[in-house]
């Protein structure tokens, strides 16, 4: 093959499609027709039809596509500028290639006056040489393809473009929108924008606008951002602008992005104005708030809080609440820095605290704490928000109480001592009279005697169990292991006691331990076939708790279910479940018996929120 048509060959590969050149020859001199045939096949690269006449192409040209059409200006019937016509007003691109002899200038410029891709004089002195017609076809059958992709990559380009739900518009340098996206149209009711000036179209002003972030990328080639409120509709826009560059690198449009951001900017005004509701509201309010991030620093402290600690903004935010507002024990030894390492590792368990405090001054103070844990998007606990009131004064005052109470108590312990020595020598010196006495009415009356001073000395035994009722503060009871203390001095032979509680606690009086005794010696007392005892607990539907001690004996009648809880009901003393109602009603907990008469006993202690929690702490 000739170096000429190792070239035409390089071109045609560069199409991609080489067996795919279809040509429809349209010649009326039988010789020109088979030279260009014959030059046409050599390559390889296309394969050739013939047409009789334009008639006949056109016949053909319905049929079935051709790639170029190769044409002479004298056809039977139509001449080659008529087909080339008739193609063109069908709207059809196809490269249209005409050979001549000598042609004049009007048939040429009509030619090409219609859209011709190559005029080839096929005279002595003209251009039809050897591998021409394959170049000429070869260029106007590359051009054309090229043409269609990029028309097609254009054509897909817009599509994509007016598909965004971002408004997009092409700015010339004179600032007349050159494009525009439907985006950008809906975005302002519908109106034509291409050929306005953009600061007239978009905001109705006759001069750019300030600052103009599309002006700003034509001086500086980079790009720009601004979001401004609309003066025609009201509404809130967020800009964007990109530098459209030259094949030089000349700036000689921007892209503007315009996404309507009404919707968000009322939404920030609105959390705006809320926090400065909420700020004013914690800044105003008389209660102590404060935020402290995971590892106890402390990352805002309203005013009252400052006031009351005596610590400014500046001392006190971004230092940790060990050492500044919390020292490391209270005035009773507790350890106060274990304490706040336990608020960290298990703040839901620590929604509702009571601590001792101190001020910047070295001041000790008690206040009570609310807290509630912050939480990430991933679950993970980031900030603790605490409120909290100064009870520095009931506290002093519940100390004056316990001091007063344990005066008393120490008081009533002296003289029930010795009342009860007293009741022991009464109760002997009756015992001797009696057995000495030979009349048995009179003996009779120092039996009763007898045994009225021992029940004295039973009432006067439960008031020391009595007393202790409320003396100490309540703290948080850890369920199983205070069943288990409960347990321990009595014989349960061979009934099985199951704990369902897992690390449940509740906030109760130091005497629970006693309620728990009470229902266990109740149960073993009373039940008389009892094989299995089962504490558990639930969360009722109101948020409570709900801890049942249930047995298997022969439960409780209907009409006892309440009245034992009654002073002096019962078998024995008839005091503990009196009791141990006393002691649950100290931290607002109840109980009463719900069981079946036949199936066991089944009593059931009522917890409210905030009494109770789980985990170790």
């Amino acid at each position: 093959m000739t170096g000429e048509g190792n070239r035409l060959r390089r071109i045609g590969q560069s199409l991609g499609e080489l067996a795919d050149i279809r040509v429809l020859i349209v010649l009326s001199d039988s010789d020109l027709t088979e030279y260009a045939r014959n030059d046409l096949q050599s390559e390889g690269c296309f394969r050739v039809e013939l047409a009789r006449s334009g008639e006949d192409a056109l016949e053909q040209l319905k049929l079935s596509g051709f790639d170029a059409i190769v044409s002479g200006v004298r056809l039977p019937g139509m001449s080659g500028i008529a087909l080339l016509q008739s193609f063109r007003c069908g709207g059809s691109m196809t490269p249209f290639i005409i050979l001549a002899k000598r042609p004049d200038m009007k048939t040429v410029l009509d030619a090409f006056n219609n859209g011709i891709s190559a005029f080839i004089d096929t005279g002595p002195e003209g251009g039809l040489l050897p591998g021409n017609l394959c170049m000429a076809v070869l260029r106007a059958v590359e051009e054309h393809r090229s043409m269609l992709a990029i028309r097609k990559e254009r054509d897909q380009f817009r599509v994509i473009l007016s598909a965004q739900k971002t408004g997009l518009a092409l700015i010339n340098k004179d600032l007349t929108i050159a494009w525009a996206n439907e985006e950008a149209r809906r975005l302002f009711h519908g109106r034509e924008p291409v050929g306005a000036v953009c600061h007239v179209f978009y905001e109705g002003i006759g001069h750019p606008c300030v600052p103009c972030p599309t002006i700003r990328t034509f001086e500086t080639g980079t790009v720009q951002e601004n979001e401004r409120e609309n003066p025609l509709d009201g509404r809130w826009y967020h800009i964007v602008t990109q530098p459209v560059r030259d094949k030089e690198g000349r700036v000689n449009q921007v892209l503007e992005g315009i996404t309507d951001i009404t919707d968000r900017r009322q939404a920030e005004e609105a959390l705006r104005l809320s926090q400065e509701k909420y700020r004013g509201l914690v800044e105003n309010a008389n209660s102590i708030i404060f935020r402290s991030d995971r590892e106890g620093n402390i990352t805002f402290f309203n005013e009252f809080a400052q006031r009351f600690f005596g610590f400014s903004a500046g001392e006190i935010l971004g230092r940790n609440v060990i050492g500044t507002i919390v020292p490391a024990s209270d005035s009773g030894g507790r350890d106060l820095v274990a304490m706040i390492r336990e608020i960290r590792e298990h703040p839901d368990g620590y929604r509702n605290n009571e601590n001792e405090n101190i001020k910047k001054n070295g001041e000790r103070v008690w206040i009570s704490w609310t807290n509630r844990a912050i939480y990430d998007e991933k679950g993970e606990f980031v900030e603790l928000l605490s409120v909290g009131n100064d009870i520095t004064d009931r506290k002093r005052a519940e100390e004056a109480l316990f001091a007063a109470n344990r005066k008393l108590n120490l008081l009533s312990n002296v003289t029930r001592h010795d009342v009860l020595n007293q009741l022991n020598v009464l109760a002997g010196y009756l015992g001797l009279v009696r057995d000495r006495v030979g009349d048995v009415d009179t003996a009779a009356l120092l039996s009763r005697a007898w045994d009225s001073a021992w029940t004295i000395r039973k009432l006067i035994a439960f008031t020391k169990d009595y007393q202790e009722i409320g003396v100490h503060s309540p703290w948080w009871h850890e369920i199983a292991s205070t069943v288990a203390r409960a347990a321990s001095p009595l014989d349960l032979g061979g009934i099985a006691l199951e704990l369902d509680v897992g690390d449940l606690q509740i906030y109760a009086d130091p005497l629970l331990e006693k309620v728990f005794y009470a229902l266990l010696d109740n149960a073993l007392r009373h039940g008389e076939r009892i094989e299995r005892i089962r504490i558990s607990n639930r969360v009722t539907g109101d948020g409570d708790l709900a801890i049942v001690f249930e047995d298997d004996g022969v439960g409780i009648p209907p009409g006892e279910k309440e009245r034992i809880f009654g002073r002096g009901t019962g078998k024995n003393t008839g005091y503990g479940l009196f009791i141990s109602r006393e002691i649950l009603s100290i931290t607002g907990l109840s109980i009463a018996e719900t069981g079946i008469f036949g199936e066991g006993a089944r009593f059931e202690i009522r917890v409210p929120k905030g009494a109770y929690r789980f985990g170790k702490g």
